[in-house]
């Protein structure tokens, strides 16, 4: 009968001793949520609190309003991404999760009052959300559309002539020689009469072609109208009418190029088709010039370079 009690006992300072190391541990797991919510470490917030909610083994109104809180913030800075729904979706999932936590309004008022504030409005933000990206989905088909105009690149050189920015290209009467050693692996660009003529009239044009020696076209230059004076890369991206969810995706880039040793531009990576989509931002001013309406007008035209990732 002794033993039993003793064992009893034992066990009793046992389980106690594990409820305080557990407790303890869920204590410094939500420190450390904290810690990382305040450097915007949000992911890193999220690891902790479910550290602490398995020492636990539960949840409580501090982890729930804290999650509240970091959702929040998610779903703040997913304006603008194409992950806003589900960051909705997450902060909406954690606000019911919060209504739903026992004794939580033994939390001080003030952050009630927040958790309250958030879901009064959460409608509002939804509302702003999707206005957004109504008129982001105009603008996404408007620069679809603008790239997909370009020649492909990775393609058969007579395919790539088939092009409408190519044919100044069908027009040599050498033309039928241009294409076999294009074939064989070359790289040529427009001469100058052609070129001076494909200033004057401002259309899109193909004014440079690499081929590999299998004759698939691996890189070209376009010149294309710009008619601003200056351009920034917001000019431009305006111009196009750049989304926002592609415009963080252009980055700052200068180098060696087929067609510019001091390009300073900005460049897009593409994975399907794989492809590097290279836009110079220095303005290309030509000496050519035209009458338009009675007035003469120098033309401004903008590099895009585009290469094929072969890797």
């Amino acid at each position: 009968m002794m033993k039993n009690i003793i064992c009893a006992i034992g066990l009793l300072f046992t389980f106690t001793f594990v409820q305080a190391q557990n407790s303890t541990e869920a204590k410094l797991a939500y420190q450390m949520a904290e810690e990382q919510f305040d450097a915007k470490q949000y992911t890193k917030a999220l690891d902790y609190l479910k550290k602490a909610e398995t020492a636990l083994g539960s949840s409580n109104p501090p982890i729930a309003y804290l999650k509240v809180m970091i959702m929040n913030q998610i779903f703040d800075v997913s304006f603008g991404k194409a992950d806003w729904k589900k960051a909705l979706e997450n902060l909406e999932k954690e606000l019911v999760n919060f209504e739903q936590t026992k004794n939580k309004e033994a939390l001080a008022d003030e952050k009630l009052m927040e958790v309250y504030r958030i879901k009064q409005g959460i409608e509002e933000r939804r509302q702003k959300y999707e206005r957004f990206w109504a008129n982001e989905s105009i603008k996404i088909d408007a620069f679809n559309t603008f790239f997909n105009t370009f020649p492909k690149v990775g393609i058969d050189i007579k395919d790539f002539f088939r092009h409408p920015y190519a044919k100044l290209w069908r027009g040599y009467e050498s033309f039928k020689t241009i294409v076999e050693s294009y074939r064989k692996g070359d790289g040529k660009q427009l001469d100058g009469t052609t070129l001076d003529e494909a200033l004057r009239i401002g259309e899109p044009f193909v004014y440079r072609i690499k081929t590999n020696a299998k004759g698939i076209v691996t890189e070209y230059l376009l010149i294309t109208e710009f008619t601003a004076p200056t351009v920034t890369k917001d000019d431009f991206m305006s111009a196009i009418r750049m989304p926002a969810m592609y415009a963080d995706a252009f980055q700052p880039v200068k180098g060696n190029f087929l067609y510019n040793e001091n390009l300073k531009g900005y460049q897009l990576k593409q994975n399907n088709p794989p492809y590097i989509l290279t836009i110079d931002t220095k303005l290309q001013k030509s000496d050519a010039k035209y009458r338009r309406n009675g007035r003469k007008k120098y033309i401004d035209f903008v590099d895009v370079y585009v290469k094929f990732d072969e890797q």
